[in-house]
């Protein structure tokens, strides 16, 4: 028979479900949150968080009472943005089920629950963390009232992504043919900006190459980089469009760890050995962010969130009894990052979501001047200043906190005083030296300095600039305009030269007045952008790998060369290059650059856990590429997602081969791949039917017992249902509150005490069913078993197997 149950008749007919259930014994387990913490990186309480950033809430879950072995728990949350369930949500957890237990320790990542995915971009979030909810894995407790967190309304906030070009130095210290290069896969996107993708307080780091592959450096490195930074900063100001910074990259090891033109500043360089060389770049940006060295304890733990330092050095998520980035000398394993210091970065403006600082008129043509300032002598190298279009003017400080005063004049008057700091910020190191750096180190009291005077300024009537010691008054140099310009112009390339992967360029300069000239040359592919390929030399011929620089726009594209002699500038450029009718060629465009940041290969995820997928993604021609131009397949299930910074939760189980494609506007494409695995796991909370707990005993016979439907919580509904039974028999449905057991006509009931039987009988099929068994009124479970009389069995009654049924609130 099937009895449809109405609200009125169901504990008529079902009351021993309730019955039996308002009588269970009791349960003394309870699962309750007792702490949690969500995080970027680090937290600290009042932390601020990015909007986009991954992200990861840590819930802290501990036991009371008996603990049942074996037994785990999982669980899921929800994202709401002004109070709307988001459509990615709910997510669960990345690493549950986890053991039930007693204790909670923040230092280990696995006595949490853990959720990832990015954070919505807006200041009304709230995170909702539901724990041992209903489904396949729910452990019994005596309260489920309590498995639940809500984080409060949290604000993510807007980060903008820095424009960061690292380049590799081709480091041969006193010349040579040979050349000497960091290991380009210890430096590439993935792995040299590990450090920086984990601490630093955005959603993606736009690293990027310069346009030039490498730049030549001759002069040692082994007592100072002062002088590198400052043809890194050179290379900044004239490079269009203008990176916000500007790293150098140095093959192998350093008498230090590496050095930042300034605290603030625009450019640093530093060592590429594999235990230092991510910290180190880190370190060095925290510099020109404004940080000062210090020796913080990191005091709560960090999570690098989407594990980005498994490479180089294997290291682990959870970043515990770490010193902070700023302080000297460190390995990359010894650091993580310290509240204040995430606050400063967080408040520098090259993070703040506004209009990119561009020069007012990018046409215009500036006046750049640097010199090295020796601190302890008072000295100063002044170079020769040069005129070029674009750059950005520099920033200028009071008196009182400058170093030196800058003054340009047109005859007695002056019209520009700019206040400049000229102090550098040495990673010392007591062991640097010993590893395969070029010579011991002594650190050196010379600091370098780049200035670039606004366009307001009109170089070419400045006829004198002179810098004063801003401590004394003292002028400690000066450059004084000659009366003759410099005469540059190219030898080669020439109209019948064939630009191929290599191109030898070369000029010729001289100067009516005597004057050593120095050389900058730079690159235009289309008339607009800039790449410098040569700064401040006093050689005049030049190779350039030409196939690998932006593509040459035919009849837009150009040389050029500035020549300077102190204060006058001259310059000169190419024409035609790939003109219509000309006989010079393009070399042809570049593909991107396209490289797997995470995940890493080999890591594994537990079944529909978020695996936060992260690329990069640039284009010499068509720079930063992004959005559906990045493409996310998987070798099981196809494409899976699109963007630079994105995820998924919904891969199959098993290994997946995961491709990232990034496309360009000229149909160009490359491809990273990696591999990671995804494991098999019951979902808690999950939608459609769940079935209650099935505890065994069936038998004699082949009677099944099943109760399935809602979640057995307040308005949800259920279905008890009996197949394989005898047809047409007597059929007595036992429940109880306790799960005790004994044998009984050939079997075993489990119910016990038996509150209540319910005699009935099954249908022409062997079935009975109870429909509709309305849930709430929990938390209690009880269990149920039905006997049904079958002469073909020993002792005359078959004996189904028993259900355990798990009431909710």
């Amino acid at each position: 028979m099937h009895h449809s149950i109405t609200p009125r008749s169901l504990f008529a007919t079902g009351a021993a479900l309730a019955l039996f259930a308002q009588s269970a014994s009791a349960q003394d387990l309870d699962l309750s949150v007792v702490g949690d913490q969500l995080i970027q990186s680090i937290q600290y309480g009042d932390t601020r968080l990015v909007g986009e950033r991954s992200t990861m809430l840590r819930v802290g879950v501990q036991a009371t009472g008996t603990i049942p072995a074996g037994a785990e728990f999982d669980g899921l949350m929800r994202i709401f943005v002004d109070g709307a369930e988001i459509e990615e949500s709910p997510i669960y957890s990345i690493n549950g089920p986890l053991p039930i237990s007693d204790t909670l320790a923040l230092g280990d990542l696995d006595s949490t629950l853990n959720f990832v995915f990015r954070a919505p971009l807006s200041p009304n979030v709230e995170l909702v963390a539901e724990f041992n909810g209903a489904g396949p894995n729910q452990v019994p407790e005596v309260d489920f009232a309590n498995n639940s967190f809500s984080s409060g309304i949290v604000e993510f906030e807007c980060a903008a992504v820095p424009d960061m070009m690292w380049v590799p130095i081709d480091y041969r210290p006193g010349g040579g043919a040979t050349p000497n290069l960091p290991d380009p896969a210890l430096i590439e996107p993935g792995v040299g900006d590990n450090f920086i993708q984990g601490i630093y307080p955005t959603k993606d780091w736009e690293y990027r190459r310069s346009d030039a592959p490498s730049k030549l450096w001759t002069g040692s490195l082994s007592g100072s980089g002062s002088s590198l930074n400052a043809s890194l900063l050179t290379d900044l100001q004239m490079s269009v469009p203008q990176p916000d910074l500007i790293y150098g990259w140095v093959p192998g090891g350093l008498p230090y760890n590496g050095q930042a033109i300034g605290i603030p500043g625009q450019a640093a360089m530093g060592n590429t050995q594999a235990t230092r060389h991510q910290r180190t770049f880190a370190h060095e940006l925290g510099h020109l962010f404004n940080l000062q060295h210090n020796s913080t304890d990191v005091v709560v733990p960090g999570v690098d969130v989407e594990h980005h330092l498994a490479i180089t050095q294997g290291l682990p998520q959870i970043k515990i009894s770490k010193k902070d980035i700023m302080a000297a000398g460190l390995l990359t394993p010894q650091a993580w990052i310290a509240p204040n210091s995430y606050q400063v970065v967080l408040n520098n403006s090259i993070f703040a979501c506004a209009a990119p600082l561009l020069a007012s008129d990018p046409g215009a043509e500036r006046l750049l001047v640097t010199g090295l300032w020796n601190s302890e002598t008072g000295e100063l190298e002044l170079s020769p200043a040069v005129a070029f279009q674009g750059g950005r003017a520099s920033d200028v400080y009071a008196k009182e906190d400058s170093d030196l005063l800058v003054r340009a004049y047109q005859g007695d008057t002056m019209v520009q005083e700019s206040g400049i700091q000229a102090r550098h910020a040495v990673d010392s190191c007591s062991v640097c030296a010993e590893s395969g750096a070029d010579s011991e180190f002594s650190p050196s009291p010379v600091s370098a300095f780049v200035h670039v005077f606004p366009s307001g300024i009109d170089h070419e009537t400045v006829d004198r600039l002179v810098v004063v010691n801003a401590r004394t008054g003292e002028t400690v140099s000066e450059l004084v305009r000659s009366s003759n310009a410099p005469e540059v112009a190219f030898v080669t390339p020439t109209a019948d030269t064939l630009l191929g992967e290599s191109l030898s360029v070369s000029w010729s300069g001289s100067d009516l007045d005597g004057d050593d000239l120095t050389y900058y040359l730079r690159y235009s592919n289309d008339g607009e952008r800039f790449s410098p390929l040569a700064t401040a030399v006093k050689e005049t011929s030049i190779t350039i790998p030409f196939g690998e620089l932006p593509e040459l726009r035919p009849g837009r594209g150009f040389l050029e060369l500035l020549a300077t002699d102190g204060l006058n500038t001259t310059v000169v450029r190419t024409e035609g290059l790939g003109g219509e009718g000309g006989t010079l060629l393009a070399a042809g465009s570049n593909p991107p650059m396209v490289y797997v940041l995470t995940p890493d290969t080999g890591k594994s995820f537990p079944k529909a856990g978020t695996v936060l997928l992260h690329s990069s993604g640039w284009d010499f021609e068509d720079l930063a590429i992004n959005g559906s131009s990045i493409v996310w397949s998987s070798d099981l299930d196809g494409i899976v997602a699109t963007g630079r910074t994105t995820s998924t939760a919904g891969l199959t189980v098993g290994t997946h081969v995961l491709t990232v494609t990034g496309t360009d506007l000229s149909g160009l494409s490359t491809s990273d791949t990696t591999t990671v695995t995804i494991t098999d796991r019951d979902l808690p909370g999950t939608s459609g039917e769940i079935c209650q707990a099935d505890v065994g005993f069936g038998g004699p016979g082949t009677a099944s017992l099943e109760f399935c439907g809602g979640d057995l919580s307040s308005g949800t509904t259920a279905d008890l249902r009996l197949t394989g039974g005898a047809p047409n028999a007597l059929l007595i449905l036992g429940v109880g509150p306790m799960s005790n057991p004994m044998p009984l006509f050939g079997g075993t009931m489990v119910p016990s005490p038996i509150n209540t039987l319910i005699v009935d009988s099954t249908d022409a099929t062997g079935a009975y069913s109870i429909n509709g068994v309305l849930g709430g009124g929990g938390p209690f479970s009880v269990f149920a078993q039905a006997i049904i009389e079958d002469a073909g069995v020993t002792g005359g009654f078959a004996f189904s197997n028993a259900v355990r049924a798990d009431f909710l609130p």
